[in-house]
């Protein structure tokens, strides 16, 4: 994307700055493509473009008086200038009253009035990522205006405080806040008070300094931040996590309805092979999400080595499992106890090097549908493993070192996956899937 970036703003040195946008047809659309043309001021539009790509010049200001009235326009992007500053002064979009899509972002430095989006009642999308924006363009009121926004990203910014305005009670609308790659350290109590009473399709607030590993001096320190607020997607991947902290903040969040959790490259999580300065989760790290009705969790490209006996149990409404690329080498009797409305389980990418008796013996009352155990190093399986699990269809067996399996009664599978390892043959037992396709 970087090189792409690149050859475009290299390629426009060459063309003149006087360069004519022409709008052509696209599925009935007119768009009107003026991307890495050297302009450095908006040039003349077709009044009756819809779609308008600015992106890749050197625009380093934008006025009330760049834009004339364009009815038509509903997309606009002014992403990655290389002016190296974009200013947006006052009522700059006024004219573009039915512009529904907005990209400023990638300009690295950004300069916003307070009123830039005045007259933009019908954007529902607005990228302001990538423009070292800090904390006031949440508390400043820049939104108020923006009374159909769905989805604002503020990704990749230099944002350490999570706390809107008063005006963000106005954007009752507003169900996708993207907040990747800042400096967020904490959210607690009443920082999101404005949000208060939203549904969020996608909270992200992956790749910051989360951490809650100082205690708190009491239960009131640092309460629920996303009381009255209910969340679809979560996303707290790639934060500085550890078992501890981890617990901690789940424990705040007590109550919140979370529909799908990703806790990606969790940091400190998981003692990994050879280690045993860290932990692995627990019964109790997620017990403060007991009350959440989470359906997904994704905690996948870890270091967690030991699935201990009911980590999972306060999930009985969980219907997929991630566990994918970690360090898994150990599965405790009961690890899956209280999953009982699991479809999809997937352990591919982990150390395991035997599958026993008792390690799916939790599962046997679970719906599941999709078990996947590629990629590891399971060299056995023991006998009445797998039994059971009369709902699995797929089993995914592909890039292991098993040489047979053992016969048993799966009366639903439909495919099974094998092979992966060059040189090598399997013994699948007839018994198990009569009516299956083997791959």
């Amino acid at each position: 994307m970087l090189l792409w970036s690149l050859l475009l703003l290299l390629g426009a040195a060459a063309n003149a700055a006087t360069q004519n946008c022409h709008p052509t047809f696209m599925k009935s659309i007119v768009v009107s493509n003026c991307q890495a043309q050297g302009h450095s001021t908006v040039p003349e539009i077709d009044p009756s473009t819809e779609i308008l790509f600015l992106s890749f010049n050197r625009i380093s200001d934008i006025m009330e008086s760049s834009f004339p009235r364009l009815e038509n326009i509903r997309t606009l992007t002014l992403g990655l200038q290389g002016s190296g500053f974009l200013h947006v002064g006052e009522n700059a979009f006024r004219n573009l009253h039915n512009l529904t899509f907005l990209d400023l972002g990638g300009n690295k430095k950004i300069s916003l009035h307070l009123d830039s989006f005045s007259g933009l009642r019908k954007l529902e999308v607005l990228l302001l990522d990538s423009n070292g924006i800090n904390d006031t363009i949440l508390e400043r009121g820049y939104f108020r205006h923006l009374v159909s926004l769905k989805k604002l990203d503020l990704s990749a910014n230099q944002i350490k405080r999570l706390r809107p305005d008063p005006t963000f009670q106005n954007l009752k609308m507003l169900s996708s806040l993207h907040l990747k790659l800042n400096k967020i350290e904490l959210v607690c109590g009443e920082d999101l008070q404005n949000l208060h009473g939203h549904h969020l399709s996608l909270l992200d607030l992956s790749s910051n300094r989360l951490s809650y590993r100082e205690p708190w001096e009491n239960e009131y320190t640092c309460s629920n931040p996303f009381y009255n607020i209910t969340i679809e997607t979560l996303d707290i991947s790639s934060n500085p996590w550890n078992v501890e902290s981890a617990e901690r903040f789940f424990t705040t969040v007590l109550g919140t309805q979370i529909w799908h959790l990703k806790m990606q490259y969790p940091g400190g999580i998981g003692r990994s092979f050879g280690f045993s300065n860290l932990q692995d989760i627990g019964a109790t790290t997620f017990s403060g999400l007991n009350e959440s009705n989470i359906f997904s969790l994704d905690i996948s490209h870890g270091s967690l080595f030991e699935l201990n006996d009911y980590v999972f149990f306060v999930f009985p409404q969980l219907n997929v499992l991630n566990l994918a690329f970690n360090k898994i080498n150990k599965v405790s009797h009961h690890a899956f106890a209280g999953l009982q409305s699991l479809v999809m389980l997937n352990l591919s990418h982990n150390l395991l090097g035997e599958i026993y008796s008792d390690s799916f013996e939790s599962l046997r009352s679970s719906p599941i549908r999709y078990l996947s155990l590629k990629s590891n190093h399971i060299g056995a399986i023991q006998y009445g493993a797998l039994s059971g699990l009369d709902s699995i269809q797929t089993l995914d067996l592909r890039d292991n070192s098993l040489l047979q399996i053992p016969p048993t009664q799966l009366p639903n599978l439909k495919q099974v996956l094998l092979g992966g390892k060059p040189h090598q043959e399997h013994y699948w037992h007839p018994d198990i899937c009569r009516q299956c396709n083997t791959y």
